[in-house]
């Protein structure tokens, strides 16, 4: 199932979840070095076998990928496998969310701030997450 141009690199570890879960394959988030070959996201049903862990990374022609034993090659998360139900927002919910964003917006925007490097930014979103969690 690997895709023409990639290749499957075989982890350590695979997994076998308990009914209704799945595990979602993913390369490593942040990871910010260069190259990077770009990474296929896969989410498998692993409840009912355990699947063998594969990370499948994109590679173009003549690109080579190198690593070691201690290199991270992906990561896994595991899921609930749920029905989703989506729908149309009522008239009044598009307000509300409307109205939210300009007030998160104007918050933000009263907050801002300056780097030393002349970079503005604003601490609102950090501090609102805080004080939500407490």
């Amino acid at each position: 199932g690997t895709p023409p141009g990639a290749v499957a690199l075989r982890a350590a570890t695979n997994f076998q979840t308990p009914p209704g879960w799945d595990t979602v394959y993913t390369p490593i988030f942040n990871m910010i070095e260069r190259p990077v070959a770009p990474m296929l996201v896969v989410r498998v049903e692993t409840d009912w076998y355990a699947h063998e862990t594969e990370f499948r990374y994109v590679l173009q022609p003549g690109e080579g990928i190198s690593g070691s034993h201690t290199m991270p090659i992906g990561q896994v998360m595991f899921v609930p496998r749920e029905d989703v139900t989506m729908r149309d927002c009522t008239d009044d919910e598009v307000a509300t969310i409307r109205e939210s964003q300009a007030e998160f917006a104007t918050e933000k925007a009263a907050h801002k701030m300056t780097t030393a490097y002349g970079m503005t930014y604003s601490p609102h979103y950090a501090q609102q997450s805080r004080e939500e969690k407490t």
